[in-house]
């Protein structure tokens, strides 16, 4: 059950990063036709408001995956005081670069990567 719940956030999260850059070529588009005269500016800020609800259901799974994650492996007895250290450090580090707006998830999903490992890997 453990693996599907990962095989499905993994998925959404594939499908919802393709949402990102599909709202992004949305909004860029609706700019340069506000900049033309063919779109106003309510229509920019629907595609802004489209934009950043993707960009925040994406923050939201990733954050759904690494809870999942962290609950199955206190079940199975994986997860001790040294590897939630590493978690937090992780954790920590990625706070650090998201503050910067940037249109790469890659980096959340690299530290996420590092986290399920560090959880589930044999020792």
């Amino acid at each position: 059950a453990g693996k599907q719940g990962e095989r499905i956030g993994i998925e959404q999260q594939r499908a919802l990063k393709q949402g990102v850059v599909s709202a992004r070529s949305k909004l860029d588009s609706t700019r340069t036709g506000q900049e033309v005269g063919a779109r106003t500016t309510a229509d920019v800020l629907n595609a802004q408001q489209a934009y950043y609800g993707v960009r925040n259901a994406l923050a939201r799974t990733h954050y759904q995956v690494l809870v999942a994650a962290l609950d199955l492996a206190a079940a199975v007895g994986a997860l001790d005081e040294q590897k939630l250290g590493r978690v937090n450090a992780l954790l920590a580090l990625n706070l650090e670069t998201e503050f910067e707006i940037t249109e790469s998830t890659e980096s959340t999903e690299m530290i996420l990567e590092e986290i399920l490992h560090l959880l589930f890997s044999v020792s």
